[in-house]
C-alpha cells in the first residue's frame, strides 16, 4: 500500500504560500529613518516634556550667570539626566522626575547603561518601548513603581556582557 505522500513523488512539492503567488505581491520598502521620525512625533505628541527653564524649577537650582541649557548639558553628560534636541530645543522627558521635583535617583543607574548620543533620542525610544524583561511594559511606566527592575532591564538591553545571546 503506497503512502499518501508517494503517490505524488512526480510532483513538485507544495509550498505555502504558493510561489506564484508572492511574484504578484507587491514590494514595499519601509524607510527606517521614517518610521524613527514618526515615533518620535508620536512621542512628542502624546508624553510630557519640559523646557530647560522647567526643569531649572522643578530642580529648584539656584544658577546665577550660568546658562540653563548648558548647566542641564553637563548633567545629562554626567547621565543624571535625561534629554533630547529638537529643532534646536532641549526637552526632557517628565517620566524622570519625582512629585517633589528631583530627578529620580535611579535614573543615573539606568543611564550609565545606555549609550551617551547628542540628540538622546535613541536612549528616549528605549524608556518608551515595551519589554519583555518589564513583562511588556515601558521602562518609563515602571520607573516609580519598580526601579530595580528597569535598571536591570537596562542593564540587560544595553551591555553587551549581560546578553542573553
Amino acid at each position: 500500500m503506497k503512502s499518501k505522500d508517494s503517490e505524488n513523488e512526480d510532483e513538485e512539492p507544495v509550498s505555502w504560500p504558493p510561489l506564484d503567488a508572492l511574484s504578484d505581491t507587491p514590494k514595499v520598502f519601509v524607510d527606517p529613518l521614517e518610521v524613527a521620525r514618526q515615533v518620535r512625533n508620536d512621542l512628542l505628541r502624546d508624553q510630557s516634556w519640559l523646557t530647560p527653564a522647567e526643569v531649572i524649577s522643578r530642580l529648584n537650582v539656584a544658577i546665577c550667570d550660568a546658562d540653563p541649557v548648558e548647566y542641564l548639558s553637563h548633567l545629562k553628560q554626567e547621565k543624571r539626566l535625561l534629554g533630547v534636541i529638537f529643532r534646536n530645543q532641549h526637552l526632557y522627558p517628565a517620566f524622570q522626575f519625582q512629585t517633589d521635583g528631583s530627578i529620580h535617583p535611579s535614573m543615573p543607574e539606568v543611564l550609565a547603561f545606555t549609550p551617551l548620543t547628542r540628540l538622546g533620542w535613541q536612549t528616549v525610544f528605549w524608556f518608551f518601548q515595551p519589554t519583555g524583561y518589564l513583562r511588556g511594559a515601558q521602562p518609563a511606566q515602571r520607573l516609580a513603581i519598580d526601579p530595580q527592575s528597569v535598571v536591570c532591564a537596562a542593564q540587560r538591553d544595553f551591555d553587551p556582557s549581560c546578553s542573553d545571546w
